[in-house]
């Protein structure tokens, strides 16, 4: 079923206002002027009864979408964590079965750089 039946103007408008105003918080008026510089004339009520009626869509999609970017994100942290460590006792194990603890045997010049 066709949601934007009815409407004067394409879909693809209509969703760009909604997206406008809910992914960038922006007034009605902000939107008004953003389609208006794109040569699209809406008035700003019209974009406030597009945003009642489709709004909940966006912004559960875009809540969603940063729902799921936090938890990429988090995850990411904890790989860079771990890996972080195999780094650490990697080194270690190359240090102690060399003989030399913390670049200690190696000369002055030589330093163990922590990662």
């Amino acid at each position: 079923m066709n949601t934007y039946k009815r409407h004067r103007f394409p879909p693809e408008i209509i969703s760009y206002a909604v997206w406008l105003y809910h992914r960038f918080n922006l007034s009605y008026r902000d939107v008004e002027d953003l389609l208006a510089e794109r040569g699209i004339t809406v008035s700003y009520e019209t974009i406030r009864l597009w945003c009642i009626k489709f709004g909940a869509r966006y912004d559960r999609r875009l809540r969603r979408r940063h729902h799921i970017a936090r938890l990429v994100e988090a995850a990411e942290k904890v790989c860079e964590r771990r890996a972080n460590t195999v780094l650490r006792v990697a080194a270690h194990t190359i240090l102690t079965r060399s003989g030399t603890q913390n670049g200690s045997g190696r000369g002055d010049h030589m330093q163990v750089v922590d990662v």
